[in-house]
């Protein structure tokens, strides 16, 4: 995630004050809103009040929450009166005379009202109320297609609120696009296509997940916006359809130049989590740099920014990108005026922000993730629990660029674990390598409505020897009814497993299917666990390296058995007609060998 989108205070290291609050900022027209209730539409009446009874030194007139307003707060999860409904309230009665230290001693327990909104995560009205509240606007991808076009970088959102695509539309989607997009959202697929519906707004939501690789802009190179443009239009036909959650773009960012911006990059903050596990969007991921040779190609280059030092959006040639310190500087003399772009080399891997919104995708009910640029295999993560979390942002494996982001980030990734773990009730990790696998059963035993787990592992020769010993503990398995696990568990790891499903009264369902190395051995252990059982309705075992031993092991278990009604071991080559003519005597009604 980004430096300039999470930063609270001024972005150059030798100062760390937060940006000016409210009163020590002066005050211009725009600043009415932050006397109004956070959420409150902005054609909100004022109350029947005189100037008198105005702020003496901005002249904002406060205004009253409508009933939308109020419905709104409930229908968000606030759960106390808003301290800015309760500024408009004492306004009001308050003497002539009132100052605007007023809102800045509200300021704090205006940030403690906005951690305490939650947005349900299922449903597409509350990630339009997200976006609204918070004042975010999503970009069009049919814009950022024009912008690679033209060589042009991503634009603050200060500047592409005034921006078009070539087709004559707005660059940023409007409120009414996004509300437009809930009444189709919430139609049933027969209803989408029986009405007659704008497809302009019945698109995907994506949120970019990315490197910031400098403290002032995140692509300077515009290699980003390159991979992003070209993985978009590789997968799909038509760019129109598709809206997309960008940071730089999306939120008001460094300089914002009045309360109203400061108020909607807070509200923004105090939930990003919203924009990457919510149920109706979509995840697009860039984990790489710039490549060196390419950044050194576009040093004669320029790049349009926020230029500090004249308090202005001026061209900023690229050979002024400099390599910091760990200090945060870029030499001596560097300071808040400096007027070199500062990169940031820090990796993907290793950042808090990016971390964070990784986890944050991972864990919607299914996986809705698009990794550019597009590569072989997987790196599928597994959720992560918050103390795994917390204890990798201490022991410095995760970075953040302020302490207040780390804050955050921790507060919002044990808020969305606890969530989509106790309501999950599938869970499906496809590519999961071995390396995850500590991670994933230390979360497990928080999915506590878990009822069917696919983990398909990825490659490493320990793999069966972990699952072995995760499987030791029968709780794993308290309430699972489906269970399939993929290509590297070998005949250790079943006998593990094997032993946590004898005394198992919930598996219903279980496929070890193209784990080739269980042999003999493994259906034995299986066979031996199973007998008896009177839950185990089906049982999948093709291409499992079983024999003839394996199978007659398995005749012997399941022979008086009559619950089981699906039995396939087809194919496994080493099964003849020995085993062949053992199992022909089963009853079960599905036998495939």
């Amino acid at each position: 995630m980004s430096y300039s989108k999470h930063q609270e205070g001024h972005p150059w290291p030798d100062c760390g004050t937060a940006l000016p609050s409210l009163l020590e900022a002066g005050h211009d027209d725009h600043e009415v809103s932050a006397c109004r209730e956070p959420h409150a539409p902005r054609s909100t009446r004022p109350l029947s009040v005189t100037s008198s009874q105005a702020c003496s030194s901005c002249q904002s007139i406060p205004e009253a929450p409508s009933k939308k307003a109020r419905h709104r707060q409930a229908s968000v999860g606030s759960s106390s009166t808003c301290c800015w409904t309760r500024f408009c309230l004492e306004s009001v009665a308050s003497s002539k005379g009132a100052a605007c230290s007023r809102h800045a001693a509200c300021d704090e327990q205006s940030m403690e009202h906005e951690r305490e909104m939650t947005y349900d995560l299922q449903d597409p009205r509350a990630l339009a109320n997200f976006l609204e509240d918070a004042d975010i606007r999503l970009v069009r991808a049919e814009y950022l297609g024009d912008l690679h076009r033209k060589g042009a970088a991503f634009p603050r959102r200060q500047e592409a609120e005034r921006a078009m695509t070539n087709s004559g539309r707005t660059a940023l989607v409007s409120p009414e696009e996004v509300w437009h997009w809930v009444k189709w959202a919430e139609l049933d697929n027969e209803e989408r296509q029986s009405l007659d519906i704008d497809r302009s707004c019945s698109g995907r939501i994506w949120s970019l997940s990315h490197c910031w690789e400098s403290r002032e802009h995140p692509d300077p190179f515009s290699h980003q916006l390159g991979v992003l443009v070209t993985g978009l239009k590789n997968n799909f036909l038509d760019d129109k359809d598709i809206w997309l959650f960008v940071d730089y773009i999306s939120l008001y960012q460094y300089k914002r130049k009045d309360a109203r911006q400061q108020r909607s990059f807070e509200r923004a903050m105090c939930n990003m989590h919203v924009m990457y596990a919510h149920n109706w969007t979509w995840t697009v991921r860039i984990g790489e740099l710039t490549p060196c040779t390419l950044a050194d190609t576009q040093k004669g280059g320029s790049i349009c920014i926020y230029h500090e030092p004249s308090n202005n959006v001026l061209e900023i040639p690229l050979a002024s990108v400099k390599t910091v310190q760990e200090d945060g500087s870029c030499g001596v003399g560097c300071g808040s005026r400096c007027p070199n772009l500062h990169a940031n080399t820090t990796l993907y891997a290793q950042r808090g922000w990016c971390q964070a919104e990784l986890q944050w995708s991972n864990m919607r009910d299914r996986s809705r993730s698009l990794v550019l640029p597009s590569r072989a295999g997987s790196d599928s993560k597994a959720p992560m629990p918050p103390e795994v979390f917390s204890e990798r942002v201490k022991e410095g494996q995760l970075k953040f660029t302020h302490r207040d982001d780390e804050a955050t980030a921790l507060r919002l990734q044990a808020m969305v674990f606890a969530d989509k773990a106790s309501k999950c009730q599938k869970l499906d990790l496809s590519g999961l390598h071995a390396d995850e696998l500590p991670v994933l059963f230390a979360a497990l035993p928080y999915y506590t409505c878990l009822e069917d787990l696919r983990l398909i592992l990825d490659s490493t020769d320990d793999a069966a020897q972990y699952l072995a010993e995760a499987f030791t503990s029968k709780e794993l398995l308290r309430n699972l009814k489906r269970i399939y696990l993929g290509q590297k568990l070998g005949h250790t790891g079943v006998k593990a497993l094997a032993e946590a499903l004898a005394e198992n009264t919930s598996v219903e369902e279980l496929d070890l299917s193209f784990n080739r190395d269980i042999g003999d051995a493994g259906a034995a252990a299986l066979a031996n666990a199973l007998h008896g059982n009177t839950t185990v309705r089906e049982l999948r075992l093709s291409l499992c390296g079983i024999g003839n031993d394996g199978a007659k092991a398995l005749a012997q278990a399941f022979e008086n058995n009559t619950t089981l009604q699906t039995l396939h071991l087809h194919p496994n080559t080493r099964i003849e007609d020995e085993g062949k003519q053992a199992l022909s005597k089963l009853t079960v009604p599905n036998l495939h060998v």
